[in-house]
């Protein structure tokens, strides 16, 4: 591992491609990723000290002089715009029939009919609708209906509902070619082929990043629980799980207009780098954010900003698929800041737990915390 690599992501500067680098030398063997949680517990603890970002990489650099056999990370691999991290998952379609009893930690196609499909990881292949007519086709990851030859000449929409359940990842191509990332717990209504005019529409349940195709002919609308997102051609964030108490949208690129749920109140037009939420109040206001840890989730980075601890257990269920049980009410109103990408759900809440305590206990995929 290249050791300029490692200081620059512990400070914060590497980019994307470089910490994308890091990630695939961590999954390369168990060896790497301990070597890894090592290096990083001796930079925070340093840095958590005296502050001195200088002298604890002395420190790491010590400790990376004393490990042998460090594999080297390959440079040369090439990557996609945007791609999904710990996320491997693709469809099985074709000749697959509907099962009656689908599990809960599969992502789940269901086509207009109402028949469901697992989407397994199974190479790559054409999407087909009930009557044998090509959707779309899937790669690795991803479904794309850019080339849909069924759908909504006649004016009738055909639609399409994708289900990802928790520690799961998403992404597909819609007809018009907007691009869309589904986080862990998501739904997301939509149709397999736009209509020629008009709007285009599609019904969110959950976490998910959009990179819409600009047409200023027709404006493109989220429907996301008590949120309406109306936009051209932009790169948003939309947050709005129905079980959770946050509902917001965060601009990266271009402009977009918000307003409550069934046009009600008025619109707040968003700049790059600003955020529409909903208060406790139910009132819509807007603020200037830093985008990065909105939208981490997407290289399966979690960052949180002084964030509520309740907020963070549903996260950590969603990022993780566990269950956690709390038991100790009168901390879900602590704050928590914090920044992880390969640790475990358990080094998480202890490291939370060290900083402003709590118990808890974990027993596979359930967790409880006491007081």
């Amino acid at each position: 591992m290249d050791n300029k690599l490692i200081n620059k992501y512990l400070s914060g500067k590497a980019s994307k491609e470089e910490t994308r680098a890091i990630f695939d030398w961590i999954d390369a063997s168990p060896k790497n990723k301990h070597e890894f949680m090592e290096l990083k517990k001796i930079w925070s603890l340093s840095v958590e000290v005296d502050g001195d970002k200088e002298g604890a990489w002395k420190l790491v650099e010590k400790k990376l002089k004393d490990l042998k056999r460090r594999k080297r990370i390959n440079t040369s691999l090439k990557y996609a715009a945007v791609l999904l991290i710990g996320t491997g998952v693709a469809i099985g379609l074709k000749n697959e029939k509907p099962v009656e009893q689908l599990p809960q930690d599969q992502i789940i196609l269901e086509l207009s009919d109402g028949t469901k499909k697992i989407l397994r990881n199974d190479g790559s292949q054409e999407i087909l609708d009930p009557n044998g007519a090509v959707l779309g086709k899937h790669d690795q990851n991803a479904i794309s209906y850019e080339n849909a030859k069924t759908g909504s000449d006649n004016g009738e929409l055909a639609y399409n509902t994708l289900y990802i359940p928790y520690s799961k990842r998403f992404n597909l191509v819609l007809s018009d070619g907007t691009t869309v990332h589904l986080n862990s717990g998501t739904t997301l209504k939509y149709p397999v082929k736009f209509s020629k005019e008009g709007q285009r529409e599609v019904f969110l349940d959950g976490e998910a990043f959009f990179e819409v195709s600009k047409n200023k002919e027709s404006e493109f609308i989220v429907r996301a629980n008590g949120l309406d997102t109306r936009v051209y051609g932009t790169r948003f964030n939309i947050n709005a799980y129905q079980d959770d108490d946050i509902q917001e949208v965060v601009l990266v690129e271009g402009s977009i207009g918000v307003q409550k749920e069934g046009g009600g109140g008025k619109e707040l037009l968003l700049d790059p780098n600003e955020k529409a939420a909903i208060n406790d109040r139910g009132q819509l206001f807007r603020e200037s954010v830093d985008i990065s840890g909105y939208i981490a989730w997407i290289d399966g980075v979690l960052i949180f900003e002084n964030e509520r601890l309740g907020n963070i257990l549903k996260k950590l269920e969603r990022h993780y698929d566990v269950s956690i049980q709390n038991n100790y009410h009168a901390i879900n109103d602590n704050r928590y800041t914090g920044h992880f990408d390969i640790e475990s759900v358990d080094d998480i809440l202890r490291t939370f737990s060290k900083h402003k305590p709590f118990v808890y206990a974990v027993d596979g995929r359930n967790i409880v915390i006491s007081p």
